[in-house]
């Protein structure tokens, strides 16, 4: 058995640190580490939401559809992701021009 909640923890914590750097490649990549925990906590509803921001991160970066059915996200779970992310851009716009 892993400790989940420890590895909760190093996560949150390297999320965190990543989104205070700006690394949004560091980020997806802790969400899909997210994911991977909720799961092993069997939470599948959590390891989908870090999958849905994970995908949102990537799109955010430019990323293909193709990248976000990598991450187990089909058509219109990826549609959603994408309203969420140019929501969030639109967001991050609003606070540059504040």
């Amino acid at each position: 058995m892993g400790d989940w909640d420890g590895a909760a923890r190093h996560v949150d914590e390297g999320l965190a640190l990543a989104r205070r750097m700006g690394e949004t490649v560091a980020i997806a990549d802790l969400l899909l580490k997210r994911a991977s925990v909720a799961l092993g906590r069997d939470d599948p509803e959590a390891a989908r939401a870090a999958l849905r921001e994970a995908a949102a991160e990537a799109h955010t970066r430019g990323a293909h559809e193709r990248t976000m059915r990598d991450v187990g996200l089909d058509r219109s779970e990826i549609s959603s992701v994408e309203h969420e992310a140019r929501h969030r851009a639109e967001r991050s716009r609003v606070r540059i021009a504040a």
